[in-house]
Order: structure tokens, then C-alpha cells, then sequence
């Protein structure tokens, strides 16, 4: 397993249209957290969406060198994901140093209607 690669479930309510994702990075130690993410712009850049997520060190968390999931789960709104614009590019920073921890893209027609969390 490559840690801090992003697992990106893309998920799309047909009903609303509406699009979400919940991501889950694989850390090595257990005082990381989901500390948010970027606005999301509407605007996609060739045809590429960019969504920036905030992983952060927490001192109050033990510190165990142990597998630990940093969860994200959040509605994608205001973006219309579309054949001109069909992708998400999903960035893990670390929230102090804004370096990329891992990254991973994924296409709209990756999407499912499944029973995955709603934020």
C-alpha cells in the first residue's frame, strides 16, 4: 500500500444531481487529521477540477506508528462536472508546509450512486 495516496470515491445523487466525495488517505502515524480543504473553484482548468485537502499534525493525538485513515467527506458544489470538464484532481497537502502528500484524479463516469456518506 502507497501511503498518502488518496482513495477518492466519487459519488453522484441522481436525483439532485449533485456530486460528493469522500476520500481516505492511509497515514503511518496516528497523529494525523483532515484539517478541510480549499474552496473549490467553479472554473475547471482543462477540463480538470482541483480540489486541495488539509492534512495536519495534531500533538493532542497519540503518537503511534500505527496505519491511521484521514477521512474527508464534502459536497462538491457550484461545479458542473461535464464532457468539456470530466475530471477532479484530488491534492493531499500538509496543511503547515502546503507540500503534496499524494494526489489522485478521477473521472465523472466513475461515479455511483451508492450508499456512501452525505456530509
Amino acid at each position: 500500500m502507497q501511503l498518502a495516496k488518496p482513495q477518492v470515491h466519487l459519488r453522484k445523487n441522481q436525483a439532485t444531481n449533485t456530486y460528493y466525495i469522500h476520500v481516505i488517505t492511509w497515514m503511518d502515524n496516528s497523529r494525523f487529521k483532515a484539517n478541510g480543504y480549499d474552496t473549490l473553484s467553479t472554473n475547471s482548468t482543462d477540463g480538470v477540477f482541483t480540489v486541495n485537502l488539509r492534512i495536519a499534525e495534531d500533538s493532542d493525538l497519540p503518537d503511534m506508528d500505527l496505519l491511521t485513515p484521514v477521512v474527508h467527506t464534502l459536497e462538491l458544489t457550484g461545479i458542473a462536472l461535464n464532457t468539456d470538464a470530466p475530471f477532479l484532481d484530488v491534492k493531499v497537502l500538509h496543511a503547515s508546509t502546503n507540500n503534496v502528500l499524494g494526489r489522485r484524479k478521477t473521472h465523472k463516469d466513475d461515479a455511483d450512486d451508492s450508499g456512501m456518506p452525505t456530509p
